[in-house]
């Protein structure tokens, strides 16, 4: 499947003072984003139904900010070179990313075939869980697509997956990196704007799931390094 960069999406580049020119071919989709290649070495990241965002106030530059920010701060080597591009109209942005050259979604058949890839995992796991008590965030490991694979795995012949950490290189030096930097807010503070009170609610409880289908799924594997 292909897909060309819409009218409104070019626009959108310019005012985040990003050169349409550069755009190359669309990788995909994933967390409310458009994916494309961008020049040689990077990816961006377009935001999809800006404009309900923008009107709601909801994942703004500022909240794509601040996510960037807890992951370096928390996952450095396991993250990517990123930054967030503010739009010069409203509150919506684009993130410029580094481009892997090749990767495969985690599965729970790595962590059995690479006890290192295990024991990264095992490591994240711990982080994320300090960051939630500690800071009231927390990573989104599943994505989407992610959450229903693994969900649907155990009813149907299939390989749990996390959408949102990869798996680059093979044997000893293969590595978990996070893909997206998606950051669940768990504090129980009062969240005076509605539209972001409902998105909070509804991430704890996407956290929740998270939380049950990786260490239903994968929790095992990860703590057998």
């Amino acid at each position: 499947m292909s897909k060309r960069l819409s009218p409104l999406d070019r626009t959108h580049l310019e005012e985040c003072g990003l050169n349409p020119q550069n755009i190359g071919r669309w990788c995909g989709a994933g967390a409310g984003h458009d994916v494309y290649e961008y020049g040689e070495t990077q990816v961006v990241k377009i935001p999809k139904i800006r404009w309900i965002k923008e009107r709601l106030s909801i994942i703004t530059a500022e909240d794509a900010r601040q996510s960037l920010w807890v992951l370096e701060m928390h996952f450095r080597e396991y993250s990517l070179r990123s930054s967030v591009h503010p739009s010069s109209r409203g509150s919506s942005y684009c993130i410029l990313q580094q481009r892997l050259g090749s990767f495969e979604n985690l599965t729970s058949a790595h962590l059995r075939a690479n006890k290192s890839l295990a024991s990264q995992l095992n490591d994240i796991l711990l982080r994320n869980k300090r960051l939630s008590q500690q800071h009231g965030k927390a990573l989104d490991f599943l994505g989407k697509e992610g959450c229903i694979q693994t969900a649907l795995s155990s009813v149907f012949a299939g390989t749990p997956q996390m959408s949102n950490l990869v798996v680059v290189g093979h044997g000893v030096s293969a590595r978990i990196v996070i893909v997206d930097s998606n950051m669940f807010s768990l504090s129980s503070r009062r969240e005076k704007h509605l539209p972001r009170k409902w998105m909070n609610d509804a991430g704890k409880c996407s956290h929740m799931l998270n939380t049950v289908l990786v260490e239903g799924v994968f929790g095992a594997d990860a703590r057998s390094s």
